[in-house]
């Protein structure tokens, strides 16, 4: 099985992978090694190290990895061995009785259903190559490609879960903010504990103008991790909320959550700049001036937080200091 990209979607791109990897895979090559290990038993004296080296290793992977470039070493010795037959093949059946053939055949008959019975779906393992490709493009901000990727992706796993969360996601970025919100409720259906299908979703009804909903999703986010403290998991969740509340008109639960945010992250200049916008809109003036001068000070870059910091200067009457902003602005 594949854990971020499978063959399969590389032959998309190359007939030659596409052709090769039709007639030559592992079910195809084992069987046909195993015929080689029966032509060539009677010679084990002399081929027993390769016998063991492909068994062993062959062990290894079974018992601890699946994951399929680890089966790769294998190929020297069963294209070795698959070879065999092909030499030897047609004068080892002129010369054996047609008894003789029956437990050979028998036995690469078995191992060649054993070998290409699907134990996992290829369309599932695709759609995990393009939903990684998507991800990769949007994070590149090439989101036309991204589109087409997770789009890819969901076409061949419609239940792939991260894959519609990503394509959600992607449509959101781009503005097609119903389209998005359709499909991020279609992943919250699918996996009601994806977290961050739960949060696009509610990010997409926030910007779509749906606060209630939004905030409800926010809340139910906060509820499920409540442990969580880190400043990557919650510090967003209560950032958005807190912006969500603000926008609603519900200023002191706002400035709790917003509080929180920078309780979580007291590195990162966003929340303190969020906490001073909503303190300077609620008419805190003076409290506000200190969680906007910590968001100058971490990113000195930071216009918005310049700009509420000197209207919060100018409101204080401290013209010089409103003055410097706006120079800096």
């Amino acid at each position: 099985v594949v854990d971020t990209e499978s063959q399969e979607s590389h032959a998309d791109y190359s007939p030659l992978l596409r052709v090769s990897g039709f007639l030559t895979h592992f079910g195809v090559l084992v069987p046909l090694a195993t015929l080689g290990i029966w032509f060539t038993w009677s010679e084990r004296g002399r081929l027993w190290w390769l016998h063991a080296l492909f068994g062993v290793y062959a062990l290894s992977v079974l018992a601890f990895y699946v994951v399929a470039r680890y089966r790769l070493p294998l190929a020297p010795f069963v294209i070795v061995f698959a070879a065999v037959p092909l030499v030897r093949g047609r004068a080892w059946l002129r010369t054996r009785p047609r008894l003789e053939l029956a437990p050979p055949l028998f036995i690469v008959a078995a191992v060649t259903v054993f070998c290409n019975w699907p134990a996992v779906s290829a369309a599932e393992m695709n759609a995990v190559t393009y939903h990684n490709l998507g991800t990769t493009l949007q994070e590149e901000g090439r989101l036309d490609d991204a589109l087409a990727a997770y789009r890819r992706a969901v076409a061949l796993d419609p239940s792939y879960v991260p894959a519609v969360n990503g394509l959600g996601s992607a449509l959101r970025q781009e503005g097609q903010l119903d389209e998005a919100i359709a499909q991020l409720e279609t992943a919250v259906r699918l996996r009601p504990d994806f977290a961050d299908a739960r949060y696009n979703l509610a990010n997409a009804l926030s910007e779509r103008g749906r606060l209630p909903e939004a905030i409800t999703l926010y809340q139910d986010l906060l509820d499920r991790r409540p442990d969580a403290v880190d400043a990557q998991s919650n510090v967003d969740v209560h950032s958005n909320l807190g912006i969500a509340l603000a926008e609603s008109g519900r200023m002191d639960e706002a400035i709790d959550q917003l509080r929180k945010a920078v309780a979580l992250a007291p590195e990162a200049a966003r929340p303190h700049y969020n906490l001073g916008h909503a303190l300077l809109t609620r008419g805190d003036i003076r409290t506000a001036v200190a969680p906007l001068t910590r968001a100058v000070e971490l990113d000195p870059a930071f216009v918005p937080a310049r700009e509420d910091l000197a209207s919060a200067y100018m409101a204080n009457r401290r013209l010089d200091l409103a003055v410097e902003q706006d120079r800096e602005v």
